[in-house]
């Protein structure tokens, strides 16, 4: 699933299991919808996110980038996350190393009044 594209179902089919666990019968409810929303709703979300990350690129860099290069710049890279006393430490591959020094860069120097007002 993209979030440029999201990919939404128009079947009325159920599941019948999920990790091979039989689903209970939902009794003539019909969830395709509900499930084609809660895409749509994160697919929005994803955008945003994208779109916030490629503003402060181009003001910290002062050049045009792409939605679809900054994910796969920037979301699309080889990480792991470790969580220990109450922070959530993100480790990137070395190759992103770089780009991602850039975006916190840039993050750090935003004024969170001028954002929340």
């Amino acid at each position: 699933m993209d979030a440029i594209q999201p990919s939404l179902s128009s079947n009325k089919r159920s599941k019948i299991h999920y990790r091979n666990n039989p689903i209970p019968k939902n009794k003539g409810k019909n969830l395709s919808f509900w499930v084609n929303q809660v895409r749509l709703i994160l697919a929005a979300l994803a955008y945003n996110l994208a779109h916030a990350v490629r503003c402060i690129i181009e003001e910290s860099t002062g050049s045009g980038i792409s939605i679809k290069r900054v994910q796969e710049w920037y979301f699309r890279v080889a990480s792991r996350f470790v969580i220990h006393a109450r922070r959530l430490i993100v480790v990137v591959k070395e190759q992103a190393r770089n780009s991602w020094d850039k975006l916190w860069g840039a993050m750090r120097q935003l004024d969170y009044v001028r954002i929340l007002s």
